[in-house]
C-alpha cells in the first residue's frame, strides 16, 4: 500500500482502492473462518470442559495421578480456546475446582492412614503413604495446592505415633518393679515397633533406632536388664 499511494511514483486511487477492497475480503474472510472454526469445535470444546472434573475425580480414584498433573498443564493453553469458544468459564475456576478434588482426595488418604494405624494393618499403612508419595512425585509442582506440605504433615503425624510407642516402652524401664510387672505391654510396643520395621520401610530407619535405645536401656539396667531382656525372650 505504501508503493501503491497516491502521492508515490507509480501510485494511483485506482490501486488504492483495489488494495483496500482486497484487505477487506482478506479480512472478512478471516473472521468467517474464525467463526466457522469455533461453531465447528465449540460444542466439543464445552464438552470436554465440562467432563474435566468428572475425569479429574476418576484420575484421583484410580491414581493416575500423572493424569491429572498433564490436565493442569494443559490448561495453561486454556486460552487459545476461550479465542475460539466465548463465555467458557475461567481457567481460575477450573483450577480451584481440580484443586478442592486433589485436596479432598487427600484427605480421604489421611482418613484411610489413621484407620490403619488405630487398626495396625501396616501393610496397608504402607500402601496409603506409597499412594501419597505418587501425589507429591506428580502434584507437587503446583505450588498452589501445597501437596508437599500435606504429606509431610501427615507423615509428621505418623512419626509422633512411632515416638508416642517408643516412650510408653521406655517409661516401664523406670524401675525393676515398674519394668517386670509391665513386661507384657513393654513386648507388645517392641512387637509394634518391629512390625513397623518391616512392613513400613518409610519409617524403617526410625523404628530401627526406637528399637535399638529401648534395648540398650535394658542394658544398661546391670541389676536386672539382662533377666528382664531374657524374660522377654532375647
Amino acid at each position: 500500500s505504501l508503493k501503491s499511494h497516491p502521492d508515490k511514483a507509480g501510485g494511483s486511487d485506482e490501486k488504492m482502492r483495489l488494495l483496500q477492497e482486497a484487505k477487506t475480503v482478506l479480512y472478512n474472510n478471516s473472521k468467517s473462518y474464525q467463526d466457522v472454526i469455533s461453531q465447528l469445535f465449540s460444542n466439543d470444546i464445552r464438552k470436554a470442559l465440562e467432563n474435566l472434573e468428572t475425569n479429574a475425580a476418576t484420575f484421583l480414584k484410580d491414581a493416575r495421578y500423572k493424569c491429572v498433573s498433564d490436565m493442569l498443564q494443559n490448561l495453561e493453553s486454556y486460552h487459545l480456546m476461550t479465542e475460539l469458544v466465548p463465555k467458557l468459564r475461567s481457567k481460575q475456576e477450573i483450577q480451584r475446582k481440580v484443586h478442592e478434588l486433589v485436596r479432598g482426595h487427600v484427605k480421604t488418604i489421611q482418613d484411610s492412614i489413621n484407620n490403619h494405624w488405630d487398626t495396625r494393618q501396616f501393610k496397608q499403612l504402607h500402601d496409603d503413604f506409597t499412594r501419597l508419595a505418587s501425589i507429591d512425585s506428580h502434584l507437587s509442582s503446583f505450588s498452589s495446592m501445597n501437596v508437599s506440605g500435606w504429606v509431610k504433615t501427615i507423615r509428621k503425624d505418623v512419626e509422633e505415633d512411632i515416638d508416642k510407642l517408643a516412650s510408653k516402652a521406655v517409661a516401664h524401664l523406670t524401675s525393676e518393679k515398674t519394668a517386670f510387672a509391665n513386661i507384657k505391654d513393654f513386648a507388645l510396643q517392641l512387637i509394634l515397633l518391629g512390625r513397623i520395621l518391616d512392613d513400613l520401610p518409610r519409617f524403617k530407619s526410625m523404628a530401627s533406632e526406637k528399637i535399638h535405645n529401648l534395648l540398650q536401656t535394658c542394658q544398661e539396667k546391670p541389676s536386672w536388664g539382662g533377666q528382664f531382656l531374657f524374660k522377654l525372650g532375647m
